[in-house]
């Protein structure tokens, strides 16, 4: 744990990494990465059961899928009209710096989830708890045109810790 700094740095650190590590052998690397996989699959599972939307558990649920990734991902989390979560998915992987989203994409998705309502969340693999200006216009953009079919709308820009 010493080389890493702490427990995050470990589960976040690539596969091949972790085996080249002195002292780790293949199984042991492969449990780790597992770790944080089968948190994310919890947590996924928790917000997904038929109850109303909570927000600390969409709140752990990015944290958990987002956290060490080493580029930008918009995710959309679909609610159904009883505001239960309906579906999830990575509608873009990105660069270190940008994730390129087409509003198209994500009403298309919205509308196979049965959405009534959206919950969007983007990741800074920088830490850079700055609002870009292209993040900016991509939220307005994605409002104004989102706003005409789901009144209902959130955003959540999880920015990693460092």
């Amino acid at each position: 744990m010493v080389y890493y700094g702490n427990f995050k740095n470990i589960v976040d650190a690539p596969l091949p990494e972790l085996v080249a590590h002195p002292g780790m052998d293949g199984n042991t690397a492969i449990l780790l990465k597992l770790l944080k996989d089968g948190c994310e699959f919890y947590l996924k599972n928790e917000i997904l059961k038929p109850s109303r939307m909570c927000w600390p558990e969409i709140i752990s649920y990015c944290r958990v899928s987002m956290e060490g990734l080493k580029e930008e991902h918009f995710k959309v989390i679909f609610l159904d009209k009883k505001n239960s979560v309906c579906g999830i998915e990575t509608i873009h992987k990105g660069t270190i710096d940008q994730a390129i989203v087409y509003p198209r994409t994500v009403i298309k998705r919205a509308l196979a989830n049965n959405a009534q309502s959206l919950v969007l969340a983007h990741n800074h693999p920088s830490g850079d708890p700055a609002p870009s200006s292209q993040d900016i216009a991509l939220t307005q953009l994605l409002f104004a045109i989102l706003y005409l079919t789901y009144p209902t709308c959130y955003a959540i820009l999880y920015l990693e810790r460092r």
